[in-house]
């Protein structure tokens, strides 16, 4: 189970998240035959997509213990976000939703999402705002993803599904912009930027571990 389909199970909490990722897709994507890839994608991705009533979608992630029959009525594949198998504007958009900072690294990782996109890229993911840096420093708000690991027995779950928690990379609006402009320089684009937001999600066990003392 990965951190976010936890969440979604477990904490009430999350709804405020996944009614954000549903009502932008929705207002983005049009057309409900539009071919979409997911990466890093879960439980939460498919049952999202699900009501919104698309039909030709992929989930990808890199997870050897899934398979094509729990993203029914989609379809599955083995993928690492930085090496996407698929040929350069095979779909019409790629989304990702809170899995980039699982990635060792996040901007290539948001370079193949272009790559392979023919209309465009959503991501979803938390922004390096001051309030972020501020719960950061006060240890409100965690630098290393830990539950994720913990909820999957310690095994997986972490950078690249690993056991190793990962850093929670957090992106700003210039830092995007300058990463896709420099990868394709050629190209005019155009970005949009929606904000929601959502209190920090966190159990018992990850705050004994953010104020632990070393």
């Amino acid at each position: 189970m990965t951190l976010q389909d936890f969440m979604s199970r477990k904490s009430g909490m999350s709804d405020i998240r996944i009614s954000f990722y549903q009502e932008t897709i929705g207002k983005w994507i049009g057309n409900l035959d539009a071919s979409i890839l997911v990466v890093g994608g879960g439980e939460t991705d498919r049952d999202v997509f699900h009501r919104l009533g698309f039909t030709n979608i992929e989930i990808s992630n890199l997870d050897s213990r899934l398979s094509s029959d729990e993203f029914a009525p989609f379809s599955w594949s083995y993928q690492k976000a930085e090496e996407l198998s698929f040929e350069s504007n095979q779909f019409d958009y790629v989304v990702v939703h809170a899995a980039l900072h699982h990635c060792e690294s996040p901007h290539r990782a948001l370079l193949e999402m272009y790559r392979v996109a023919r209309k465009g890229a959503i991501a979803f993911e938390s922004r390096d705002s001051l309030l972020m840096k501020i719960l950061e420093k006060t240890r409100l708000s965690p630098t290393f993803e830990h539950l994720a690991v913990y909820y999957n027995d310690g095994k997986f779950g972490g950078v690249n599904n690993t056991e190793v928690p990962n850093y929670i990379y957090r992106w700003t609006e210039r830092e995007i912009e300058k990463t896709i402009n420099s990868y394709a320089p050629y190209a005019k684009h155009k970005f949009f930027y929606e904000y929601g937001s959502d209190e920090p999600f966190s159990t018992s066990v990850e705050k004994k571990s953010l104020f632990q003392k070393n």
